[in-house]
């Protein structure tokens, strides 16, 4: 009887073990998911910077021209 109890124990941490790997890889990918988004972000924010100076700068350049 102990002996069941003692299998029966040592079976349901080794399941316990294997469901929190399995919970640390798929936590593991939701991250790397979750960091190529903001990566993405960061460039499209990078990239509309970039559009921004230059809208900045046809503007200043259109000004000066007007004031001629």
């Amino acid at each position: 009887m102990q002996t069941a109890c003692v299998v029966i124990i040592l079976v349901a941490i080794v399941c316990m073990v294997i469901a929190c790997i399995i919970a640390q890889r798929e936590s593991d990918k939701a991250f790397h998911e979750i960091l190529d988004v903001v990566k993405e972000q960061d460039n499209q924010i990078i990239q509309l910077t970039k559009d921004m100076r230059l809208a900045e700068a046809a503007i200043h350049h259109l000004n000066e021209r007007t004031k001629k």
